[in-house]
């Protein structure tokens, strides 16, 4: 049992040779699919929501990712042991650039 983002329903789990499918039930009591990767595209009208071939996502393990993974969890790390008055010089200078200030250090901090 659980809660849908399409609405209350009834959620369960089947195990398969493929993965784990997340099925759901609709207001008349039929299953539905809901597992799978879903995607919003920005197109007019409004923003329709596409569900693509459900697959499970590779998680690489290389040196250079794990390095980079790393220096991006030192760069959180970092920011969290700003000052209040830093964080404050930073979002005064991403004003403009369609980003947080949050999102600035991080940036400055993955490419030096």
């Amino acid at each position: 049992m659980g809660f849908s983002v399409l609405g209350d329903s009834d959620i369960y789990f089947i195990r398969a040779l493929l993965g784990i499918f997340v099925l759901g039930l609709d207001q008349l009591g039929d299953s539905i699919l809901l597992s799978g990767i879903y995607q919003e595209k920005t197109r007019w009208p409004g923003w329709p929501c596409s569900r693509e071939k459900y697959y499970i996502p590779k998680n690489p393990r290389s040196g250079p990712q794990q390095a980079n993974r790393e220096k991006f969890s030192d760069a959180v790390a970092g920011w969290q042991m700003l000052t209040p008055e830093q964080k404050k010089t930073y979002n005064k200078r991403a004003i403009g650039k369609h980003m947080s200030g949050y999102n600035l250090f991080l940036r400055e901090y993955m490419y030096a």
